[in-house]
């Protein structure tokens, strides 16, 4: 019998320290070759985001293989993947991410309802077909990458998992916008050949095999079918991969643990900001937890790097952790005893910042040291503009006029906005990045002033939107629930909602909001929602119908549903509702009806109160000391729906 339990010891033993590792695979192709016809990206600006989130989640440096540009040629992606297929082993969690262009290419097996594979496109995979020179050949098919990952999964096993990011579009026939697009209308195939049309499905099939004895694996994808994948400008002003900086954004905050349901409907509500009338995709088992149900405890202290000038720190700490321009710290002994000063970050870069202390540390240069976060700040508002206005245009002024506004970023590419001039008639039109028109406008020399104060509100509503889009608060003690309630107009039947995929509402249909308080502690609330088009309306308080924002408080397991409906109108498109809840009543309707102004003054408001009514003018900038503090009075949930015919 003791040898028995000994053997028994040694296998339990044994199978406690199996080992499991975290492996990643990171392939981005930007400097395509100029004859290959493909435009340039700035796949390289995503591996810099996603190395540092990977880091920030407890991969080692040496499990993280890189691939770019001239080495994720064809044979080189297909060697970097057999050199990681003969690394892995059972239990590991292993991470593949492609940034680069992909195209559709004529099916060479017959699987495929529309005759059409999709294709990742390698280094040196031209764009146009050429028979007998180029027929996409070297390009990488959904068929060919799952038989790769099925490969991995198989060696990981069931105890292991797989997780794939496409920043890539294979489709995108619709027309292109402004800013830098992943994708093309190009199909590689003969001029002649001609798809089948229909309800095919033109995801990529990564998931090839069905056996129980693979790792489970989620695949995420930068766009739906027929969209285009743009480009986005990151904290630094550096065009980065929408679906790259988001899926960074989350897995650097993960402090708790996700599913890959609830990895993606994050990623997507990060989306919803960087790229809007974008839809991202993602396949794979949804309750599944993420890394085995990691998440990144908070951190209290932060390194000191270096010092420089007597009172300048460099800390290991920037705008991929949350912290920005204005947060204010503490400097500590290394021992973390002794309050060695205090100070304000100055510059923050993304995984670094530079911090302005109140007393000099000359004395402690031989000394190590460490930060401590005592006030976040808020991200800054801001808006990246591109002007393209020629010479001695007669719209000069207007160009003039943007450069001034202190929350409005001049850049030279992928601008959240770009302002343009048509040669035939002179008319000024300001454009999205996917070229939604939203201001145009024949010159008139009599109405300069009335031009200056509409391009600034179509500015200022953009700016609002992704303002309230990207608002979170991951420190927040509040946690509310927000629900769509589909109704019949007129009897108030409650009907159903169907909540595969994107929730759906069709235009002229009815609503109301159902908002629950899921957590401990009570907290007053409102609801904003954001038009298609940027335009804010208050949802709850509803003052028009005599309620106070009082009204509108909830204890810990209370609900509320509104007792008035919403019916449904254009425009159609992506809709937003946020609701923010908070310790005190908000004057958000007073705030949004007046342009920024409230009855009860500046100095009282909330720090979400503050920037809201910041945002209403264009030609003053968000001083630190107005974007702080940020703390746990303010929580934040958010919900999107598509308006339809």
């Amino acid at each position: 019998m003791k040898k028995k339990l000994f053997i028994i010891g040694i296998l339990l033993l044994s199978m406690s320290t199996i080992r499991t590792e975290k492996y990643a695979l990171i392939i981005a192709i930007g400097d395509y070759p100029v004859k290959g016809g493909w435009p340039s990206l700035s796949s390289q600006n995503d591996i810099i985001h996603i190395n540092s989130a990977l880091l920030l989640m407890g991969f080692n440096a040496q499990n993280i293989m890189t691939v770019t540009d001239a080495e994720a040629t064809n044979k080189g992606i297909l060697t970097s993947f057999n050199a990681l297929i003969a690394k892995v082993g059972k239990g590991d969690f292993v991470y593949i991410h492609f940034s680069g262009h992909g195209q559709q290419v004529k099916d060479d097996n017959g699987d495929e309802l529309d005759d059409l594979d999709e294709a990742i496109v390698p280094f040196d995979s031209p764009l146009k077909f050429v028979k007998g020179v180029n027929e996409g050949e070297k390009l990488i098919r959904d068929d060919q990458l799952g038989d790769l990952t099925d490969k991995i999964r198989e060696k990981c096993g069931t105890s292991g998992q797989l997780m794939l990011i496409l920043d890539s579009c294979h489709s995108g026939t619709g027309a292109r916008g402004m800013g830098m697009a992943r994708g093309t209308g190009v199909i590689m195939a003969p001029d002649d050949f001609v798809p089948t049309l229909g309800n095919a499905d033109q995801k990529m099939k990564i998931s090839k095999s069905k056996s129980d004895k693979l790792a489970p694996m989620a695949s995420f994808f930068g766009a739906s079918a027929r969209e285009l994948n743009y480009e986005t400008l990151d904290q630094q002003s550096r065009p980065v991969g929408s679906l790259s900086y988001a899926v960074a954004n989350v897995l650097s905050g993960m402090k708790n643990s996700y599913t890959f349901e609830d990895f993606f409907d994050r990623v997507k509500l990060k989306m919803k900001v960087y790229a809007p009338r974008q839809n991202p995709q993602w396949e794979g088992p949804d309750h599944q937890k993420l890394l085995g149900g990691i998440s990144i405890p908070e951190q209290e202290f932060f390194k000191v790097l270096e010092i420089s000038g007597g009172n300048m720190v460099k800390a290991e700490m920037g705008t991929l952790t949350d912290v920005f321009e204005g947060t204010t710290v503490e400097i500590f002994s290394k021992d973390k005893n002794k309050v060695v000063s205090q100070g304000e970050v100055t510059n923050a870069f993304l995984s670094h910042c530079m911090i302005t202390c109140n007393t000099t540390l000359e004395n402690s240069k031989g000394e190590l040291l460490v930060v401590r976060i005592l006030e976040r700040a808020q991200a800054p508002l801001q808006i990246a503009v591109k002007s393209s206005l020629m010479n001695g245009s007669k719209w000069a002024f207007i160009g003039d006029h943007i450069k001034k506004c202190p929350m409005v970023k001049d850049v030279s590419a992928n601008a959240d906005l770009y302002i343009s001039e048509c040669k035939e008639d002179l008319s000024l039109q300001l454009l999205t990045r996917d070229g939604t028109v939203l201001f145009e406008r024949k010159f008139n020399p009599l109405e300069k002033e009335k031009n200056i104060r509409d391009i600034d509100g179509k500015i200022r509503s953009y700016m609002q939107g992704k303002f309230i889009r990207s608002y979170e608060n991951p420190t927040s003690k509040y946690n509310f629930s927000l629900e769509l309630v589909p109704i019949e107009c007129n009897t108030q039947k409650v009907l159903n909602l169907n909540k595969a995929g994107d929730m759906v509402v069709k235009l002229g249909s009815c609503v109301k909001f159902k908002i629950t308080n899921t957590g401990v502690s009570g907290a007053y609330f409102s609801l904003i929602d954001i038009q298609p088009d940027n335009v804010l309306n208050v949802v709850i308080p509803a003052i028009n119908l005599g309620y106070t924002a009082e009204e509108y408080y909830l204890k810990a397991g209370e609900s509320y549903t509104t007792d008035y409906h919403i019916k449904i109108s254009e425009p159609l498109g992506d809709e937003t509702l946020k609701l923010v809840t908070s310790k005190t009543p908000q004057d958000l309707s007073g705030i949004i009806s007046t342009e920024g102004k409230s009855k009860r003054g500046f100095k009282s408001l909330d720090s979400f109160e503050k920037m809201l009514s910041i945002s209403y003018d264009l030609t003053h900038g968000t001083p630190t000391n107005q974007r702080k503090p940020i703390g746990e009075e303010i929580g934040t949930n958010t919900l999107y729906f598509k308006i339809v015919n």
